[in-house]
C-alpha cells in the first residue's frame, strides 16, 4: 500500500456535514425514489437497477421512514431535519454503500471520525465503515452487527494514524438474505464529523443518594 498517492480533497477539515442543505432531497414512496445526495457523496448501487427493479440503496430521509419497525422517526440533529439512510422495503442485493467526499486531515493534529447511527430492524445483518487513504482501500475501521436499540447512537472512531492524509469514508449497510422482502433494514446516518475531539468539561463531585425501594 502506497501512502504518497496523490489525491485531490474536496473538503479540508474540519468537516461536518447533517444533511439538511437544498443539496440533499429526500426521496418520496414507500421506496424513497426520486431523491438525491449532493455530488460530492456517491452511492452504489442506484436506486434503480438497469432493468427498472429497486435496489437497496442509501437516501436521503426526513420523518418516519417507510418501515414502520425499522429506521428513525426524525432526524439527529434537530428531529425535523434530514438524514441518509438504506431504503430496504424492496431490494435486488444484500448491501449497499455510500462514499463521502475526500476530506483533507493535514489541519487536524489529533483527527477523529463521528457520526450518529440509527440501526434498528430485524433484518439487520452488519453495518461497517472502510476508510480510503490517499486513494487507497485500507479495510474497515468500525463494524456492528444486527439490530441496536430504537435510537441514535454515537459512534467515534480515532483517525490518528492518518493524520496528514487525505480520506474518504464508506458507510455499508447489509441487509439479513434470509429474510427478503420485510423491509426491516433500514440503518441512517447523520451528523457525520471530521474534526479534533471536542473539549469536555472538567468533571465535577456528583453525590448519589442510595434508594431502598425494591423493583
Amino acid at each position: 500500500v502506497h501512502l504518497n498517492a496523490q489525491v485531490t480533497a474536496d473538503f479540508t477539515a474540519p468537516f461536518h456535514e447533517n444533511f439538511d442543505s437544498l443539496n440533499f432531497v429526500t426521496g418520496i414512496g414507500g421506496n424513497n425514489l426520486n431523491g438525491s445526495l449532493d455530488s460530492n457523496w456517491n452511492v452504489t448501487p442506484a436506486e434503480l437497477a438497469s432493468n427498472g427493479t429497486t435496489q437497496y440503496f442509501w437516501g436521503t430521509g426526513s420523518g418516519l421512514t417507510p418501515s414502520l419497525f425499522s429506521g428513525p422517526s426524525g432526524d439527529h440533529t434537530t428531529g425535523n431535519g434530514q438524514y441518509l439512510y438504506a431504503e430496504a422495503s424492496n431490494y435486488s442485493q444484500d448491501r449497499a454503500k455510500v462514499i463521502t467526499p475526500y476530506i483533507d486531515l493535514d489541519t487536524l493534529s489529533n483527527p477523529e471520525l463521528s457520526f450518529y447511527k440509527h440501526q434498528y430492524g430485524s433484518d439487520i445483518y452488519d453495518f461497517s465503515v472502510q476508510i480510503v487513504v490517499n486513494g487507497f482501500w485500507f479495510g474497515s475501521i468500525y463494524n456492528s452487527s444486527g439490530s441496536r436499540p430504537n435510537l441514535w447512537e454515537k459512534v467515534t472512531v480515532p483517525l490518528s494514524q492518518y493524520a496528514g492524509s487525505t480520506v474518504a469514508f464508506i458507510f455499508i449497510a447489509w441487509r439479513n438474505s434470509s429474510s427478503p422482502g420485510n423491509g426491516l433494514a433500514d440503518i441512517a446516518i447523520d451528523d457525520v464529523r471530521i474534526d479534533n475531539p471536542r473539549n469536555c468539561p472538567a468533571p465535577f463531585a456528583q453525590q448519589v443518594q442510595s434508594i431502598n425501594n425494591t423493583f
